[in-house]
C-alpha cells in the first residue's frame, strides 16, 4: 500500500463529510483512510463509523480514542498506518481529486523522495479561494537540506506534505501531545533526515478558513506554546550537531515565525501582553544579530525593528487591514 491518509477527528461533524468525500474520490485506490477520533464530544465519532460502514469496498479504519490533541491523534495515526507514505488531512479541510494520482506519479518517478511537498489554497466556507500559498522556499526542487539549505525554509505545515513514514518511526520523531504549532515542532526536525525533498507546483490541499476560527483573547496565553514549538527544533538541530551548519536558516526561522509572525498575532489581541517581551528576550538572547538575517525582506526587518522598540501602534497601523494581520499570523 502506498498511502495512509490520517485524518485526525475532533468535533467536526459538520464538516467531516465534505473532508472524507474528497479524500475517497482519489482516482487511485492504493491508499488507506484512517479516521482518529480524539475523544469528540459531539456526533462525530458515531459519524466515524457511519462513513465507514457507507463504503465497505472502500479501505477505512476508525479508532477511537481518548483526547490526546491534535499531535496526539496524528500519533496514534502513524503507529496505525500501513502505508509507505502519509498524508494528514485535518477533518475540516479537503484535497483536490488528483492529489494522490499525481503526487504517486511524482514518487514512481522520484524513488529518493522522503518528503513530497505541495501547495495549497486558503478557502472560506463558500469555497471561495482567499489566497494561494506558494510553500516552496528553496531554488532546488529535488534535493536535501544539504544541498539546498534553503529547504529548510519550505513551509513546516504537516498537510501539503506526504511524508515516508520511516522517516517518523526510524527516527523516533512524532508529534508533541497538546501543544499548539506542533507542526513546526515536527517537521522540520524531519528535514535533515529526509534523502530528496520533491515538489510539485501545484495546489492540492485545500485549507478552511473557517468563519469565527481566529484566536480570540481568552485563547492569546496558549501563543506561548511557540516557543516550546521552536526551542524543541533549536534544541534538537543542536543535539544532532547541526546548529552551526543551519545557524542562518534557524535564525531566519526564529526572527520570522516566533518573533515577528507571533507577535503580531499576539498584538492583534493583547498590545500588552507579556509574550511579546518574552518572543523578544528569547530570539534576542539565542540570535543577537537576527535583524542582519540575509532571508529577512526589507518589510520584515522595519518590523521587526520596530518590535526591537516597541512601536506596537506602528505596526497595527501598517497592518491596519486586519484580514492582513489574520494571515500572516496563521
Amino acid at each position: 500500500m502506498k498511502f495512509s491518509v490520517i485524518v485526525p477527528v475532533y468535533n467536526v461533524k459538520d464538516y467531516l463529510s465534505k473532508c472524507v468525500e474528497s479524500i475517497l474520490n482519489q482516482d487511485v485506490t492504493d491508499y488507506e483512510l484512517l479516521l482518529v477520533d480524539d475523544g469528540s464530544t459531539d456526533e462525530s465519532g458515531v459519524l466515524c463509523d457511519k462513513i465507514c460502514e457507507k463504503h465497505p469496498e472502500k479501505n477505512i479504519r476508525v479508532i477511537h480514542q481518548e483526547n490526546m490533541g491534535l499531535g496526539g491523534a496524528r500519533n496514534t495515526g502513524i503507529a496505525a498506518a500501513q502505508g509507505e507514505y502519509l498524508f494528514f488531512v485535518d477533518s475540516d479541510d479537503s484535497i483536490t481529486e488528483d492529489a494522490l494520482q499525481k503526487s504517486s506519479d511524482y514518487l514512481e518517478e522520484h524513488p529518493d523522495t522522503d518528503i513530497l511537498v505541495f501547495d495549497n489554497l486558503k478557502v472560506d466556507e463558500q469555497g471561495n479561494v482567499i489566497y494561494t500559498n506558494k510553500t516552496l522556499q528553496a531554488t532546488t526542487a529535488y534535493a536535501s537540506i544539504f544541498e539546498d539549505k534553503k529547504l529548510l525554509l519550505t513551509d513546516h505545515s504537516s498537510c501539503n506534505k506526504i511524508i515516508r513514514k520511516t522517516l517518523f518511526t526510524e527516527n523516533d520523531i512524532y508529534f508533541p501531545k497538546r501543544l499548539w504549532f506542533e507542526d513546526l515542532a515536527t517537521i522540520i526536525r524531519l528535514y535533515p533526515h529526509a534523502k530528496k525533498i520533491g515538489y510539485i507546483p501545484e495546489a492540492f490541499y485545500l485549507y478552511l478558513q473557517r468563519e469565527g476560527s481566529i484566536m480570540n483573547s481568552t485563547q492569546c496565553d496558549r501563543n506561548i506554546d511557540m516557543l516550546t514549538a521552536y526551542d524543541t527544533v533549536l534544541q534538537y538541530f543542536k543535539a544532532q550537531g547541526l546548529f552551526e551548519e543551519f545557524y542562518t536558516e534557524l535564525e531566519y526561522i526564529a526572527a520570522f515565525h516566533v518573533y515577528y509572525l507571533s507577535s503580531v498575532r499576539v498584538m492583534n489581541m493583547d498590545k500588552h501582553h507579556k509574550l511579546l517581551d518574552m518572543y523578544r528576550e528569547y530570539v534576542h538572547k539565542e540570535f543577537p544579530n537576527c535583524l542582519n538575517n540575509p532571508y529577512l525582506g526589507k518589510k520584515e526587518k522595519l518590523i521587526i525593528s520596530l518590535l526591537d522598540k516597541k512601536r506596537y501602534n506602528t505596526i497595527l497601523f501598517i497592518f491596519k487591514v486586519k484580514g492582513v494581520v489574520n494571515r500572516l499570523a496563521k
